[in-house]
């Protein structure tokens, strides 16, 4: 790869006529008992369907500019639709499908689209709402395999816009609803985008000959532009929970898929197959999840599985990505640190083109002339704030109030607030204790999330934890909500909790048992703490 610059559009031009008879996607057409059938879509095909549907968003009078949500499926049509906007110089708009209405109706007030591409499903919110019914050009896409993109072939067609990519023009603003509940957008350029992606391949090698399976749709967008091929596995993007273990082995087995990357969770369900069946993926060479806490027996387990495969855990962000990553034979050596001592996550070494700091936890609004002084010394917990050219700068319709929140500006360089507390040890490494929201301070020394939960999830009668910090209406006392395994005698475990309370210098705590501690829509990873506060409060 050039080492000066990454064009996505140079690349998509290039790949698509390089690669012609070479699959670019490969997906699970269908399934009957034990038998997968796949299908798939060449370079040479997703270049003449993304122009047919070019030419047809172009003659239902979407150009270059213009903005269009996609609310499509993970799936070949995804990727057909996105190539095709490309093509127009349309700007994508993405948001969480499970964002609900209201937030919706926001997202398109915000951004003023012209377009509103999805599936037959999405084209029903429009019967409920006025907003999306005025949105001008609506297309709605009845198949999203293979039926469906070679359902377009018509006598529209469009290639490339004659006219040149600005490389600071938007080509994705992504929509997720931080802590407030408010849509924010995330600013995506064509610039930015080369810098993430040039930054993924600095951690993630991707040559032209690999078979990556990913649940991250950006990772496949990404395995095109690198001229792989990328396998979708059957699973929805935000029903992690969904996922089926035994067809997506069957994918790797079959395809003979080289590298795959998914949440904890999705690796869980995995390997627990895996291990019950017996079976051994010794054809993968690179795996790598993110997207939440790594539980520590699935370091060990995931080893078991995959032995021939080099496995990281990789910390980013919609805003940042990748901040760092650390390879989980660096988590065993790390495990007492993590563990018996209480000390968070470890996530490496920082990526070589990013910069970390670590600032005192400050709810309201950080000022540059005070970044200097509020800036912690190493093993202080704090706040991590990132500046770098794969961090986004901005927020789309944003006034003012986002950027403020969330940026700081100091002497021309953007810093970035990530809401997640962490040190940097002796060695530079980034660690991880929890969210700047949910934090306990005890003489003086912050006490959060995962320094917490990593000490009592490893106990044997523990499916997961949840640390909660009190609230104001309560005596102050911070909550530890436990999920048990099945056949847990709770006071004896309630005596357990309290002794190692004791031994590792925690708070008292509020113990709650729940029969499920709720996790986040999109990876099925991460705590849920404003759910779990909605059931504590």
């Amino acid at each position: 790869m050039d080492d000066e610059s990454f064009d996505v559009v140079e690349r998509m031009r290039d790949n698509l006529r390089r690669f012609p008879d070479k699959k670019a996607l490969v997906f699970v057409k269908k399934v009957s008992g034990k038998d997968v059938g796949y299908g798939h879509v060449t370079y040479g095909e997703l270049d003449v369907y993304s122009s047919f549907f070019a030419g047809h968003l172009k003659k239902k009078g979407i150009k270059k500019g213009d903005k269009v949500v996609v609310l499509v499926p993970f799936s070949p049509m995804l990727y057909v639709t996105i190539f095709a906007l490309v093509k127009l110089g349309a700007v994508i708009v993405f948001f969480d499908p499970w964002m609900g209405l209201k937030n919706i109706e926001s997202v398109c007030t915000l951004s003023k689209p012209k377009g509103f591409v999805g599936i037959k499903k999405a084209g029903f919110l429009r019967m409920y709402s006025k907003t999306l019914r005025s949105i001008p050009v609506y297309v709605s896409i009845k198949k999203t395999g293979l039926d469906g993109v070679e359902g377009l072939q018509s006598e529209s067609y469009s290639y490339f816009s004659d006219v040149n990519y600005d490389p600071n023009s938007l080509l994705f603003v992504r929509f997720t609803t931080g802590s407030t509940g408010e849509p924010k957008g995330v600013e995506r350029s064509y610039a930015y985008m080369g810098n993430l992606l040039k930054a993924t391949y600095s951690f993630f090698k991707i040559m032209d000959d690999d078979v990556d399976l990913t649940t991250y749709p950006l990772n496949i967008f990404f395995d095109i532009l690198m001229g792989a091929t990328g396998v979708l596995p059957p699973v929805s993007y935000g029903r992690m929970n969904g996922v089926d273990p035994d067809t997506v082995v069957r994918e790797i087995e079959d395809l003979g898929v080289t590298s795959a990357s998914g949440s904890p969770f999705f690796w869980r369900k995995i390997v627990d197959y895996c291990e019950k069946e017996d079976i051994i993926l010794d054809g993968l060479r690179f795996v790598y999840t993110g997207g939440g806490p790594l539980p520590f027996d699935l370091v060990f387990s995931l080893k078991r599985v995959v032995p021939n495969a080099k496995r990281f855990l990789l910390y980013g962000s919609a805003e940042a990505f990748p901040i760092s990553w650390v390879s989980m034979d660096e988590l065993e050596l790390s495990k007492s640190k993590i563990v018996e001592e209480g000390r968070g996550l470890c996530v490496g070494m920082k990526h070589p083109d990013i910069h970390v700091r670590v600032i005192k936890p400050v709810n309201g609004l950080v000022s540059p002339e005070n970044l200097e002084r509020v800036t912690l010394k190493q093993g202080e917990v704090g706040e991590i704030v990132v500046s770098g050219p794969q961090v986004a700068s901005g927020y789309y319709g944003d006034k003012g109030d986002l950027f403020k929140q969330n940026k700081i500006v100091d002497d021309g360089k953007v810093w970035h607030r990530t809401g997640d507390l962490g040190y940097l040890d002796e060695y530079g490494r980034v660690w991880l204790t929890g969210r700047l929201k949910n934090i306990v301070v005890l003489d003086n020394k912050i006490l959060s999330s995962l320094m917490v939960e990593y000490v009592f999830d490893e106990l044997d009668e523990v499916e997961k934890t949840a640390f909660v910090a009190g609230d104001d209406r309560g005596d102050g006392k911070p909550f530890l909500v436990v999920e048990t395994k099945k056949g847990v005698n709770k006071l004896e475990l309630d005596k357990k909790i309290n002794s190692i309370c004791k031994s590792k210098g925690f708070p008292e705590m509020k113990i709650v048992y729940v029969k499920k501690i709720p996790l986040d829509r999109r990876h099925h990873t991460k705590v849920d703490y404003d759910a779990l506060k909605r059931i504590l409060f």
